[in-house]
């Protein structure tokens, strides 16, 4: 019995003591759970927290240009785009089909902040990646390079300078035909008129200054836009297309004199003042072969100094002029307010008429003539009567042809950078360009001169004198008709195209006959319509080949004087093989 009192106390104080650290450690638990939910409370707000800034902070980045743009700041600065941005599209008048398309190229270009993002973009794109940024690829010695990637044009349709450079456009047939008829045929149509046409490339500087490409870029190089055409377009033009490519004047002036064309930085879509002087003073120097009397090129109108924190920027200045006038627009209706308007000019003292449509790169400001501002001006308005700018994108052929036969100007300049290298939309290759492209490539058959006037007979016409450059008849009605003892043959295969330069006593219709005989019908004939005033028609001409045949023209269905300047049938290879 003493045994079993003996081992009961022990058995309760083993009990009593496992108790006692059982609850202990309820209370060591108990001090734990609470510490660590005070500590889960501390973090759960704080992630609250952090998610209401993330929430903040994302609205507030999407929310920033709207606000920026509802307040009107910050202001925007000058991206040196050289380009209209897009307008606020007008409800009423987009399609919905268009409408998200339209209002998302509004946005694009003018929400707040957008002049301030972008070129920190591109810096940190080009330098703290070290990568091509989506407008510029970052060269040798710190050059930049004109680089929009497709969906990040930098003006209109332009090309991509890098892509570009490494081939990226392979002309069609297609495209090359069409870049052939366009110059050959507006030069053969402006001629006709007595215009001369100059057309003027400027290089970009990626064509001149290749030696500051990354080497990776430069031993990947392709056929450019540019080089397709030297290959393929222009070996194939008459020599009656006088085209100038810049190209080799300025890599020529960089090489003699170190002097640079671009700029490393600043607005490398662009050349510098520098090579803006030269592709001046070279225009210029092809002008005076047809036209030796122009007056001197206006040296002492420019003046050109290199910046003293970067000898590849250049600043250009233009000189005021008194007697140089600002003269309305009367003809090109295209308006916006901003550098693409056109601007004309009038000269005391001078001679001759100069039109120039041009690009960006021939509109850089430069002080001098205000009234040409915001687009700035060539050298032209110091040197010829009268004279227009206009950009090219922004006139219609319909304009041209009134510009052609109200102001008839002895030159019409076309001046385009090779980025931008384009047939324009609004003139585009009208039928008058096709046909003069193709009297222009072929051989005389057939050419009636002011000197042959005895060879002619007339019905309904008194008799026909010639006066001056051209020969007069006056109709007597209505049905006027020339006839000849000359015949005229195609030979087989070939087609034939006309050049009708003449002007008429009032609107009508032009037709020419042919016939092996003097028998003379509707159905052996083609007709053409007349304006009152001159008219210069290229108009093909259906003669059946291998026979000989006499013509007969009725030169309008008007009575009146009629001056006719010039007949001439030209045999041409077929349009389907000029085409192909």
């Amino acid at each position: 019995m003493s045994h079993s009192i003996n081992q009961h106390p022990a058995s309760q104080t083993c009990t009593f003591v496992a108790e006692t650290a059982t609850l202990d450690d309820l209370s060591a638990y108990t001090d734990l759970e609470i510490e660590t939910a005070g500590q889960l409370t501390s973090t759960t707000c704080l992630l609250k927290y952090m998610e209401w800034l993330l929430i903040s902070g994302l609205l507030l980045v999407l929310l920033a240009p709207l606000a920026g743009k509802l307040s009107g700041w910050p202001q925007a600065v000058d991206l040196k785009e050289n380009r209209n941005l897009a307008q606020r599209p007008a409800v009423g008048k987009t399609t919905l089909n268009n409408l998200p398309h339209a209002v998302d190229q509004w946005w694009n270009d003018r929400f707040a902040f957008r002049t301030q993002l972008i070129p920190l973009r591109e810096s940190i794109w080009l330098y703290l990646l070290s990568a091509p940024g989506k407008l510029y690829v970052r060269g040798i010695d710190g050059h930049l390079f004109l680089n929009p990637m497709p969906g990040e044009k930098y003006h209109g349709g332009q090309n991509s300078t890098v892509l570009d450079y490494l081939g990226i456009h392979r002309l069609t047939a297609e495209q090359l035909s069409n870049w052939t008829d366009y110059l050959e045929g507006k030069s053969a149509w402006l001629r006709a008129y007595g215009i001369h046409y100059l057309f003027v490339i400027a290089p970009n500087k990626i064509t001149v200054q290749e030696r500051f490409l990354p080497n990776m870029i430069r031993t990947a190089k392709g056929k450019s836009y540019l080089e397709q055409l030297r290959e393929q377009v222009f070996p194939n033009l008459t020599q009656n297309v006088d085209l100038l490519d810049l190209t080799p004047v300025l890599l020529t002036k960089e090489q003699e004199t170190e002097i640079p064309m671009f700029s490393r930085t600043d607005d490398v879509g662009h050349w510098n003042g520098a090579g803006f002087h030269e592709g001046l003073v070279a225009m210029d120097k092809r002008l005076r072969r047809h036209f030796p009397d122009m007056l001197p090129f206006p040296n002492d109108k420019f003046d050109l100094r290199p910046s003293a924190n970067d000898p590849t920027v250049f600043s250009c200045k233009w000189k005021n002029d008194e007697s140089v006038h600002a003269a309305e627009e009367t003809i090109i209706t295209f308006r916006s307010g901003e550098w693409t308007d056109p601007k004309c000019s009038t000269a005391d003292g001078r001679k001759g008429n100069l039109v120039l449509f041009s690009d960006s790169s021939w509109k850089a400001f430069c002080s001098g003539l205000i009234f040409f501002y915001p687009g700035g001006h060539s050298a032209f308005p110091y040197q010829w009567e009268k004279h227009r700018h206009a950009d090219i994108q922004q006139v219609t052929f319909n304009e041209l042809r009134c510009i052609v036969r109200e102001e008839r100007p002895e030159v019409m300049v076309e001046a385009q950078t090779e980025r931008a290298l384009t047939i324009p939309s609004g003139i585009g290759i009208p039928s008058e360009f096709r046909h003069a492209a193709r009297f222009a490539r072929g051989k005389p058959v057939l050419l009636w001169t002011i000197n042959e006037p005895v060879d002619m007979f007339g019905v309904n016409i008194d008799e026909i004198v010639i006066d001056g450059d051209a020969f007069v008849l006056n109709a007597t009605n209505g049905d006027p008709a020339l006839g000849t003892s000359h015949s005229v043959q195609v030979c087989e295969g070939s087609e034939s195209v006309m050049l009708i330069d003449l002007d008429a006593p009032a609107a009508g219709t032009f037709q020419v006959f042919w016939s092996i005989n003097d028998a003379f019908s509707e159905n052996d004939s083609i007709k053409a319509a007349l304006e009152t005033g001159r008219n210069v028609i290229f108009l093909p001409n259906p003669l059946p080949a291998g026979e000989k045949y006499r013509l007969r023209i009725d030169p309008g269905t008007a009575p009146g004087k009629y001056r006719i300047r010039k007949i001439e049938i030209r045999e041409t290879p077929p349009s389907q093989q000029l085409k192909s």
